[in-house]
């Protein structure tokens, strides 16, 4: 079980550093269809602050606990597809090559297992 004090913890941590990264985000000039992936994207904080920034891309982001993307896939599914969340590991990716324009992999090496 998901700690409910981390996931307050991770909420003011994308709060506070969100002004840096919009402005790293507006630097890669993504266009209204943009299809972004947000790679390990744990409580969906960056998912959802991009899909607000860029409402007419296309994110999904994907982690490997099914506990946190349940309530993610949950409460966005009226964003679908603008906005989607499925469980994936990323070292085993369920998509084509050049399936996305940017990737994000935030706060991720932290939790990858050394082996």
């Amino acid at each position: 079980m998901i700690h409910e004090s981390m996931d307050r913890c991770l909420a003011a941590q994308a709060e506070a550093i969100w002004p840096q990264e919009s402005q790293l985000i507006a630097r890669y000039g993504l266009h209204a269809g943009a299809r972004i992936l947000d790679a390990g994207c744990g409580t969906g904080q960056f998912a959802m602050r991009l899909h607000a920034l860029l409402p007419e891309a296309s994110i999904t982001g994907i982690d490997i606990l099914p506990e946190r993307i349940r309530p993610l896939c949950a409460r966005f599914a009226h964003e679908a597809p603008r906005l989607t969340f499925a469980v994936g590991d990323l070292f085993c990716l369920k998509f084509a090559d050049a399936s996305f324009d940017f990737v994000a992999c935030r706060h991720v090496l932290q939790s990858t297992p050394r082996s």
